[in-house]
């Protein structure tokens, strides 16, 4: 158990308690089940609580919770200069080229994060550098909603990987996804003729 905690700190795997707990249940549960039904003398089991589990890594592995850093990420001096010349811009191009509401689509993306990331980890007590991979790594999916300016909801769209070519049933999909907005194309060219 000391030996994969310790190898994961070393590829700079970031350690919460949560899944330190977890990795220890796993390896007692794994090498020693016994441990988790067998009576102590006052009559409780062995429970691996958060407790236990931080005076295990302070006191059998020498490690205590550190804080690892990074820059913080700062926005432009001029942000609403930018934001306005943006929406100039598309306005302009909607006006000029008589883009039809339809092909005008807002979409949103937000991140459902199922493992959040972390900026603590357990190391080594008085280490001065504790380098994480992935810190700012979590695991998540992307959640895409597009609605075009018509008021035509698009769909959801959940991203879990990137596909680098499209293949099979994939393929189709996107080939459908064009059939439709072809469809609205020529909805919304026969909608603005008529008015």
């Amino acid at each position: 158990m000391n030996t994969r905690l310790e190898s994961l700190r070393e590829t700079g795997v970031g350690l919460t308690l949560t899944s330190i707990r977890g990795i220890m249940v796993a390896c007692i549960e794994h090498d020693a089940p016994h441990l988790f039904t067998q009576a102590m003398t006052d009559g409780t089991k062995f429970k691996c609580s958060e407790s236990f589990v931080r005076k295990y890594l302070r006191n059998t592995m020498g490690w205590s919770e550190r804080r690892t850093t990074r820059a913080a990420q700062k926005l432009p001096a001029n942000l609403d200069e930018i934001l306005h010349e943006a929406c100039l811009r598309e306005a302009y191009v909607i006006r000029d080229h008589a883009i039809p509401a339809a092909l005008r689509v807002n979409t949103d993306q937000t991140q459902t994060v199922y493992q959040q990331g972390t900026k603590t980890t357990w190391n080594k007590k008085g280490a001065k550098q504790v380098a994480t991979t992935g810190l700012d790594e979590k695991r998540a999916f992307t959640l895409v909603p597009s609605i075009s300016a018509s008021g035509e909801w698009l769909g959801t769209q959940a991203i879990f990987a990137e596909f680098q070519t499209l293949q099979g049933r994939h393929r189709a999909w996107v080939e459908d996804q064009v059939l439709k907005y072809e469809d609205i194309l020529v909805h919304s060219a026969d909608n603005e003729r008529a008015s």
